[in-house]
């Protein structure tokens, strides 16, 4: 409890989420000391909340690892399902959890790879049915299983994690907005100033036609 309490006061006022993946992956690596710690945010191109399209980067890992980083979108693709819920290794590997059941193929093709990598569990990170990103952690001391307060405190982390990492995405398309509403405004001014200028000159030319018209009607008379 004290070290998610000082996780979130880390993070809480951070809004890169650059810095909010290093400080996450530090916290794992000193409090569950598996073999590999490492986290994957999911964006547009931006840099901001992912939509259809989205962009995946390693964040943040401290450890070299060759996990296949497109094994991601199968994690996605059941998720999006079964809502974010964490694939662990050890327990599909006893028992197929029935939640995934219907998707045994998708899942079998997913711990396949993390029994090649090494890794023991992919925590989502999102909040309601989006994924915004994923927690990625190796085997641990002796290859143990994650026991349920490992599971809750991983939990807590990952729900903390979405919240930052929602947080820093909204401010950063704040910034896109307003960058954008200057542009708007600026093209808007100067679309005014240009519309401005031809009204002032067709001013002038209907004064000078009046000049002109005056003098011609006054010179016959």
């Amino acid at each position: 409890n004290e070290i998610i309490t000082e996780f979130n006061n880390q993070i809480s006022t951070v809004l890169d989420f650059k810095i909010i993946s290093e400080i996450t992956v530090s916290t794992l690596t000193k409090t569950i000391r598996s073999t590999y710690e490492g986290m994957v945010v999911l964006h547009n191109q931006t840099g901001t909340l992912p939509g259809k399209d989205y962009h995946t980067e390693f964040i943040y890992s401290k450890q070299e690892n060759n996990f296949n980083v497109n094994i991601i979108y199968e994690c996605i693709d059941i998720w999006r399902i079964v809502g974010r819920v964490p694939i662990i290794l050890d327990e599909i590997q006893i028992e197929m959890p029935v939640i995934f059941k219907n998707l045994e193929d998708k899942i079998n093709k997913i711990t396949d790879e993390m029994l090649k990598s090494g890794l023991k569990l992919i925590q989502p990170l999102g909040q309601s049915s989006q994924i915004i990103g994923i927690i990625i952690l190796g085997k641990k001391e002796a290859d143990s299983p994650y026991n349920s307060i490992e599971k809750k405190f991983i939990n807590s982390i990952a729900d903390l994690v979405s919240l930052s990492l929602t947080r820093a995405f909204l401010y950063k398309e704040v910034q896109e907005f307003n960058l954008t509403l200057q542009e708007k405004i600026k093209q808007a001014t100067l679309q005014i100033q240009t519309q401005n200028e031809k009204l002032q000159e067709t001013l002038r030319f209907e004064r000078d036609m009046l000049d002109i018209l005056g003098h011609e009607l006054r010179t016959p008379l």
